[in-house]
Formats: C-alpha cells, sequence, structure tokens
C-alpha cells in the first residue's frame, strides 16, 4: 500500500471525527458575550431569547447586561423587542417570572421603532435587580407579560430559548 495515500486518508479521518466533535458539542459561549470593565469587574452581555404568543404569534426578544464583580448588588439592563404588526405599542410595565420569582417593573422606556418587513420593532429597555434575574434563570418556565394600558399579553419562551437559559445558568448564574 502507498505510504503517503494511506497518512492523507488516516489524517482526513482524525480531522473528520475532530470537526464533529466540536460541533457535536455545543457550547453556551455562543450564547453570551463577557467584557473586562476594570475596577468594577466582568460586564455580560446575554444575546437574545425568542419568546413568543400563542394567540397573536407576536414575538419579543429579551438580551440583558450586566455587570458582576465580588457580590450581586447591581442592576440588569434587560432590553426586549417587540415584534408586532400593529404600529403603536405603549408598554406600560413588564413582568418576567417563573416558579421561583415573580419580579415586574413599570419603568419601561421606549429607544425606538422601526419597521421590519410586514411587522413594527419596538426596542424597550427597564432595568431589574440581579439578584432577581440570577433568580429567574435558575428555572426556565418563564413567561414574560407586558402591560399595555389595560391589555396584558404574556409570551412563553421557545423550545430554543428553555435549552438557552439552561444553558446560561451553568455557565454563568450558577457561579455569581
Amino acid at each position: 500500500m502507498n505510504k503517503p495515500f494511506f497518512l492523507s486518508i488516516t489524517l482526513k479521518a482524525v480531522l473528520l471525527v475532530f470537526v464533529m466533535t466540536t460541533v457535536s458539542c455545543s457550547s453556551a459561549k455562543n450564547l453570551y458575550q463577557t467584557f473586562f470593565v476594570g475596577d468594577e469587574g466582568i460586564q455580560y452581555f446575554i444575546k437574545p431569547l425568542s419568546f413568543k404568543n400563542a394567540e397573536t404569534k407576536e414575538e419579543i426578544l429579551v438580551d440583558f447586561t450586566f455587570r458582576h464583580r465580588k457580590e450581586i448588588k447591581d442592576s440588569t439592563i434587560i432590553n426586549f423587542d417587540l415584534l408586532t404588526p400593529s404600529t403603536t405599542s405603549d408598554v406600560d410595565k413588564i413582568e418576567l417570572q417563573n416558579k421561583l420569582i415573580n419580579p415586574s417593573y413599570d419603568q419601561v422606556n421606549l429607544l425606538y421603532k422601526e419597521r421590519v418587513q410586514k411587522n413594527y420593532k419596538f426596542r424597550y429597555a427597564s432595568n431589574f435587580l440581579l439578584k432577581d434575574v440570577v433568580k429567574l434563570f435558575e428555572a426556565n418556565d418563564w413567561k414574560i407579560t407586558l402591560y399595555t394600558g389595560d391589555k396584558q399579553t404574556e409570551y412563553i419562551p421557545t423550545k430554543s430559548a428553555q435549552k438557552r437559559i439552561e444553558k446560561l445558568y451553568k455557565e454563568i448564574f450558577a457561579i455569581l
């Protein structure tokens, strides 16, 4: 048998096994970013998680930004994009809950709105206590309720978002 040919085939097989193993071992690293911010410790950015309303098919994408050093004492900026066919949306309050905690905040600020294909995207920001966010990530059975005047709309996480919540808890929140 030709030695260079055999080595070439062997090398390709080893490389293929390595690539398949690397791809199949998904990490939570692609779900968040970290930044060193000097005396303030580490800043975390949790990439958007998707939640849907079963009746209206509206979607919200929620991302989180917070800093942590030695203790959990700060707040978390929660940004969310509401994707809706409606041209108006005035969110007065947001409530995030799971079986462990039910925080709600009425400081919801509209950052901007824009048209995205057939829908409108409303970008909002609110501040939550970091300790509440840590408790939220302990369980993946979230429900988000947006209050607009006398109307409330509930959103539940997609299956993908539930898996991401579990991974993020193990990777970040369990060690804070």
